[in-house]
């Protein structure tokens, strides 16, 4: 039996409390009561829709987060990582780290090392698949063109998907979202939250969030949940982008701000989404103009 669309909003009440809450020990009637499923049912449906049970969705996502951690800040230690990803020892996170990727957390101290070298999780088919930064040629882009701002916080209304950043992932959703926001709110926002890092994350399990700024009465659509987008400080980099490629164009940019620009700056990254902001043209359309949205801290300040 397939998995409709209502069901997968329910799986993403879960989904959104594991992600904001990811080093709290969730019990499966816990996430199953949020969802508003027996256990049964909720383990069946949320498999379907990740492929992964909810407690391995739940380390996968530690582990990505200790990964960026270990990658942008090469001062922080180990042990520390650990902890705010809610492992209890540095020798628990090596040994997650090691099953996941293949390396070592001390390994991916050498972020280029890490995109270019390391393996990912073995995929469904029983492959693997590498990601190499070098195949990305970077635009013309300067660090002058960077604004650093502070946003304000949005109230949202969202699509999710699970898998590959692909023209043919995304398109469906997005389309979606430019049609619910042309119904209820033709003059809002629209924003994509890409969650994952694909150097870091195996393609199958990427999130992404396609959303729309929410007005006090408007009704959700079938499908759509609502999260509040964190604003606060960020680096803004405007970019025309070409839709034909949408995906590796935005990945060429995010790779340029991640592991080109933020390193010799004065900041680290925060540990609120990173976020795109797709602009209008002159008609109320999207235009080809992004804005990609990093949030950041200084590099002094130590809490994670």
């Amino acid at each position: 039996m397939g998995i409709g669309i209502h069901q997968t909003q329910r799986i993403n009440s879960a989904i959104d409390y594991i992600i904001t809450h990811p080093c709290h020990c969730h019990s499966i009637d816990e996430l199953a009561s949020l969802s508003s499923f027996s256990p049964y049912h909720f383990l069946r449906v949320f498999r379907s829709i990740t492929r992964q049970t909810p407690m391995q969705f739940h380390l996968n996502q530690r582990l990505d987060r200790a990964a960026r951690m270990l990658i942008y800040n090469n001062a922080i230690r180990v042990t520390d990582v650990g902890i705010s990803c809610g492992f209890t020892s540095s020798q628990h996170l090596s040994k997650a780290f090691r099953t996941a990727y293949g390396l070592s957390p001390r390994d991916v101290r050498s972020n280029l090392q890490f995109l270019n070298e390391r393996t990912s999780l073995r995929e469904p088919d029983n492959t693997y698949r590498k990601f190499a930064l070098d195949s990305f040629a970077f635009g013309n882009w300067h660090e002058k063109d960077i604004e650093i701002s502070n946003l304000p916080d949005y109230r949202v209304a969202y699509f999710r998907t699970i898998g590959p950043y692909s023209a043919e992932m995304l398109e469906e959703w997005f389309d979606r979202m430019v049609d619910w926001i042309g119904q209820y709110t033709p003059n809002s926002m629209m924003f994509g939250i890409p969650r994952s890092i694909p150097g870091i994350t195996p393609h199958w399990r990427c999130i992404h969030e396609v959303c729309g700024v929410l007005n006090d009465d408007i009704t959700l659509g079938p499908g759509m949940r609502e999260l509040s987008l964190k604003g606060g400080l960020n680096a803004v980099f405007r970019a025309d982008v070409e839709y034909d490629e949408l995906y590796l164009n935005c990945r060429r940019i995010w790779t340029w701000l991640t592991h080109v620009w933020l390193p010799s700056s004065p900041f680290q990254p925060d540990d609120r989404p990173a976020f795109e902001v797709y602009l209008r043209d002159l008609k109320g359309n999207p235009s080809s103009t992004i804005e990609f949205c990093l949030p950041v801290r200084s590099r002094d300040d130590k809490a994670w």
